[in-house]
């Protein structure tokens, strides 16, 4: 992936963090509980009435089989301790079926997909325990999480016996509004199931026969090597996507890293998730390493190579370093708009703000010598606003939202609107004199 900024630690408060998902930890209960009592117990007006239930909340907890939680990724990467942007619970209720409940999204932060990878990670979480199915109640005046349920493969659970089991009291409120009760089939993947068996498999695969002219004990080509190689950064990064992080360092170890740039970013992806950055940057080197046979990696490859470093520099406060390898990828791939975007923050936050503002607008197509009028103008009209963005970006995604390129858009076009006003005005002024003396008697002063 393409790491970010915003994603690697909080420079502006502009653009909109990306996710982190995985299971919560012991000293989150509290913040869980108290998200959950704003969620759903809105009609709880004495603070001790709305205490009882955030302790309810943490001893049910105990109880689950797993909780998963979204945070904010710059603030896990800064090693704060929130905020909890949403939770969700997870219990194993039969061998086969997993039930989801509890699923609460902070108001601040709905529509940008984070329910949706919280149900990701309960699949996720689902099929690791051999669950078959997921199975939850949503009320049925609930349009967007209707809508959500649906859209990701939940239908109605019409099985009788299964009906009548999810409908006892230890799923179910007797005093909650209608609800219907939903099911999602899951489908196990080699990956998802066993951990490595993917790994495993393409392994097993360099021993098997192959075809008529098979050579019977010879050792592995180079492309059958690299076949393997393939196949492990696809699972690895199957895992990342799923929010199994120490897996996927685990494949990744299993199949080597040593001169696979593609593996090694990988690898780095999965130590920034677990909130490890100094892990991260020890693995990348100033320059991604060459693969066995001595050849470069391609351009693309290496400017992300460069750019992931330099945010991770930029974690470590090294922001001299961090501008020569931002630089770099630039100069890789000049199209390329997360990593000009780096830079610009970069700068920005370096006290560089004409440089930041002028490189930013001049990538994207604005002028550099216009009035401040025009930049005001051009300000007013970007879109989008950050509150119109939809769709959040993944816990292992750092590419650039539109909402966030706006953003910066906005920033640099009122910085040049200010800079232009500042230069302008002496100009209007001394015209204002030359017309004010030529009216006036000499002698008179001007004020």
């Amino acid at each position: 992936m393409i790491w970010s900024l915003v994603t690697c630690a909080s420079l502006v408060t502009h653009a909109p963090s990306a996710t982190v998902f995985r299971r919560a930890r012991p000293e989150e209960s509290a913040d869980i509980a108290v998200l959950r009592v704003h969620t759903f117990c809105g009609h709880l007006r004495a603070p001790y009435s709305r205490y009882l239930q955030q302790r309810v909340f943490e001893e049910s907890m105990a109880a689950k089989t797993a909780t998963v939680v979204a945070v904010a990724a710059s603030r896990a990467v800064a090693g704060e301790a929130g905020p909890i942007l949403g939770c969700a619970d997870l219990l194993q209720a039969t061998t086969a079926s997993c039930y989801v409940t509890n699923v609460a999204v902070h108001a601040q932060a709905r529509r940008r997909g984070i329910a949706r990878g919280l149900m990701r990670l309960a699949e996720a979480q689902a099929l690791s325990l051999g669950g078959e199915e997921l199975v939850l109640h949503v009320e049925e005046d609930n349009a967007p999480a209707l809508a959500l349920y649906e859209a990701i493969g939940f239908a109605p659970l019409l099985d009788e016996p299964q009906r009548s089991f999810f409908s006892a009291a230890a799923f179910t409120d007797a005093s909650a509004p209608p609800q219907r009760l939903l099911r999602k089939r899951l489908h196990a993947t080699a990956t998802a199931r066993g951990g490595l068996p993917s790994m495993s498999a393409a392994a097993a695969g360099l021993d098997a026969p192959r075809g008529d002219g098979a050579r019977a004990g010879a050792s592995p080509t180079l492309e059958e090597v690299a076949s393997v190689a393939e196949a492990a950064g696809r699972a690895a990064a199957a895992l990342v996507r799923d929010g199994r992080f120490e897996e996927a360092i685990g494949l990744l170890a299993q199949v080597g890293t040593v001169g696979r740039a593609e593996l090694i970013l990988l690898q780095a992806d999965a130590l920034l998730c677990l909130e490890r950055p100094a892990e991260a940057l020890r693995l990348l080197p100033p320059a991604p390493p060459a693969d066995e046979d001595g050849v470069a990696v391609p351009p693309r490859t290496a400017a992300r190579w460069y750019n992931n470093r330099g945010c991770l520099l930029v974690c470590a406060s090294l922001l001299a370093e961090a501008e020569a390898a931002l630089l770099r990828a630039v100069e890789l791939a000049p199209d390329e708009a997360e990593y000009r975007f780096n830079l610009s923050l970069l700068h920005w936050r370096a006290g560089e703000r004409r440089q930041a503002c002028e490189g930013w607008l001049v990538f994207r197509g604005h002028p550099a010598d216009a009035t401040a009028a025009t930049y005001r103008r051009l300000a007013d009209e970007t879109t989008p606003r950050a509150a119109d963005a939809e769709g959040a970006q993944s816990h292992a995604s750092g590419a650039l939202h539109a909402s966030q390129a706006a953003a910066l858009d906005r920033l640099a076009l009122r910085y040049f609107e200010e800079l232009r006003s500042s230069e302008e005005f002496p100009g209007y002024w001394d015209a204002r004199r030359e017309v004010a003396h030529g009216s006036h008697e000499p002698g008179i002063a001007l004020y």
